[in-house]
């Protein structure tokens, strides 16, 4: 009698366990069902609060980004995407030595032998006329900031030999 009292204890105990970790995973989908409720909703875009800072010193807070001393006023404009983040957009014109300091700033400074692309050309706001006027004398620059956390990307287009126009477009990681 002692095994099969014994057997029997075992088979209810292991039925027991089995309805508590039914049970714990039937809390746990419901659970993630209502977080993952709650997150779609998050992914709907979010309603800017406050009209964006457009001045140099507040694009390099952002971006990690300092823009030159002696240029005349950037072009920056900055909008909210999609998710809510900010985006800005930068134009400047510069001599190349101030150029080439920003985007080596930047980092992963390199020659852009296949020019500019269709959708570079859309995504920094570049003229077509501002392409065919540079040539094959285009260079690129893209990085991701480790203190700041956004993603800054440039094209340095160069008109001519003294001067240089700098493009940048600067977003918060996870577009």
């Amino acid at each position: 009698m002692h095994s099969s009292w014994k057997a029997t204890t075992t088979g209810r105990a292991l039925v027991m366990r089995r309805r508590v970790c039914m049970r714990t995973t039937a809390a746990g989908l419901l659970l993630s069902l209502l977080v993952g409720g709650c997150a779609v909703g998050g992914d709907e875009p979010k309603e800017p609060t406050t009209e964006i800072d457009t001045s140099p010193k507040a694009f390099t807070e952002y971006s990690g980004v300092p823009l030159p001393e002696g240029i005349k006023e950037p072009d920056i404009t900055a909008e909210y995407d999609d998710q809510g983040n900010v985006v800005y957009n930068v134009l400047f014109s510069a001599t190349s030595q101030q150029a080439e300091k920003v985007c080596e700033e930047v980092g992963n400074w390199l020659p852009r032998s296949q020019g500019v692309s269709e959708e570079e050309r859309e995504k920094l706001g570049i003229d077509a006329d501002a392409v065919t006027a540079a040539g094959d004398n285009v260079r690129g620059c893209s990085a991701v900031d480790q203190e700041t956390g956004t993603h800054t990307e440039g094209i340095v287009l160069y008109p001519d030999d003294d001067s240089a126009d700098v493009y940048l477009i600067t977003h918060t990681l996870g577009r």
